[in-house]
Order: structure tokens, then sequence, then C-alpha cells
């Protein structure tokens, strides 16, 4: 859908925004092997208009990646879904979400796990977050100041990581700090063709790895394109 058809909406009109959500549904989310009924239950269930940037909000549904400041964006639905769908969040989960996020993703996740670990660096994404949040009441969202850096490795060991930026390699500490069964969620490789990639920990020594999709996403804040990359 393009961004012509998406400025004819009326933001006055919420019903547009129901029909737009029904398209994304039809058009963008099932035609990428999203039938998890849970899934897709969630994305029609969630109004992501309500976590746009102003500038965006009639574009809420379209099949692109929403720019959120600093280089950073919102993935499309269609990868939200995909990625969440892979990762087979249960209500005894608990989730590490690092990076920059509009609320959206972080209302989705504490929808489907025990707890949601927020950490970012940002400090004006973050309060817009923490602010998101709170009117949604949402309390097993747990929000934590910090970057893939620091702030999260005291929190040890994870069911479920995701970032919502890039990396130029997948990170030992990362595989790491999964739980035995636990799953990671990253996007590694090199502008303009990068790879989404889904890690599942099977053993104390062993991680099965999955390439998803071709993506392009923007580097993770605070990290640097060394040849491997560190902590």
């Amino acid at each position: 859908m393009t961004k012509d058809v998406f400025a004819q909406l009326s933001l006055r009109n919420p019903k547009n925004f129901v029909t737009a959500r029904t398209n994304m549904m039809k058009q963008q989310i099932r035609t990428w092997d999203v039938f998890d009924k849970k899934i897709l239950e969630l994305f029609f269930k969630v109004p992501r208009e309500d976590y746009m940037p102003p500038a965006f909000k009639e574009l809420a549904y379209a099949d692109i990646a929403i720019p959120l400041g600093h280089g950073q964006s919102m993935m499309p639905p269609r990868e939200e879904a995909r990625v969440l769908q892979q990762l087979k969040i249960t209500p005894e989960d608990k989730v590490l979400l690092l990076g920059i996020d509009s609320g959206y993703l972080i209302n989705l996740l504490s929808r489907l796990a025990r707890e949601v670990y927020y950490v970012s660096d940002d400090l004006e994404f973050f309060e817009d977050a923490k602010q998101k949040i709170t009117t949604q009441k949402l309390p097993n969202v747990i929000m934590m100041t910090g970057s893939i850096n620091h702030g999260w490795q005291q929190l040890i060991p994870y069911d479920v990581i995701l970032l919502t930026g890039s990396l130029p390699s997948i990170p030992d500490e990362l595989r790491n700090a999964l739980t035995i069964d636990g799953r990671l969620f990253l996007v590694t490789g090199e502008f303009p063709i990068m790879e989404a990639i889904f890690i599942h920990r099977t053993s104390k020594d062993a991680w099965q790895e999955t390439k998803l999709y071709e993506t392009d996403r923007p580097r993770m804040l605070d990290v640097q394109d060394f040849d491997k990359f560190q902590f």
C-alpha cells in the first residue's frame, strides 16, 4: 500500500484505521506465512496508530519501516508479526527487548510474556515509550535505561531476547544470556542486504541458527562495525 493511499485516510475517523488494519492483515502479514491465531489476533487488537510519531500516523499500517529518529526505525508490520510467530513466546517467558521502540512492540510482547524488560539508552524515546506503557497500564513491563553494552546483564538469563536494530555479527554474550530452550532474534550483516537470524539454544553448549529472511535494519546505537563485535 502506498503513501498516497494512506494519505486519503481521515485521522478523525477511527473506522478508516480499522480498515487499514484489516488490509495489513490480509495483504502483508498473512502473505508472509504468519498463520498463528494468537499473533493475528494480537496485531488486529492493538492499535498501531497510537504508537506512531505524529508525522507518520497516517502510515501506521503501511508496508514500510517507520522512522523514529536518530537513524532508528520500526520494523514493517509483516516483519514484526513473522518474528513474534517465530519466537513462540509463552506466558511463562521472561523477555528482553534491546534498542529503540515506539512502545508498540513492547505492548505486543507484554501480552504474550510473563515479564518484558525494555532497555534503551535514548532518554527521549525511553520516556515517550514509558509514558505510553504507563497509560496502557501494562504491569509486567520493566523499563530500564542502558544499552546493548550494559544495563541488562545482571538479570540473565532470559527466555527470549529481541533486538530492534542490527549488529555486524552475533555476540556470544547474547547466545549465553539465553536459558536452555531460549530464543534470540537479531539482524546481522552489512548494508544494503542483511539477514534476520533466529537462534534457539538447545543445550548448555549448543545453539541452532535459522536464517529467516533478508532485510535491512539500522545499527543498534553505540555499536561500531568492528571485524568482530564486542561488548
